[in-house]
């Protein structure tokens, strides 16, 4: 194999974590909207609840993407203890 096939080989392969998270996004993503729907009170306007969980979905999206980048620029560890301390929770509230 010559070396650029190899490169392009290393290049597919590291996409394909992302592509499979992708895949299992579009799989789950039904569900889960379905889920969110069925906890719609009766009496609120499909239409504003819709809208009111886009703005708050966009709300936490860019308040997540603001700290990142603020603590991308931070050393590693506190990156490394944060991810922990979150998966941690999580395992906590996956376990119940």
């Amino acid at each position: 194999m010559t070396h650029h096939h190899s490169s392009a080989l290393r290049l597919a392969l590291a996409g394909a974590p992302l592509m499979l998270l992708m895949a299992g996004l579009a799989f789950a993503h039904p569900g889960h909207d379905l889920a969110h729907g069925s906890e719609m009170p009766h009496w609120v306007s499909m239409l504003a609840y819709l809208a009111g969980f886009t703005l708050v979905t966009l709300a936490i999206t860019c308040a997540g993407r603001l700290v990142g980048g603020i603590l991308m620029s931070r050393e590693s560890r506190v990156i490394r203890g944060l991810g922990v301390a979150i998966a941690a929770a999580g395992a906590v509230f996956a376990i119940g």
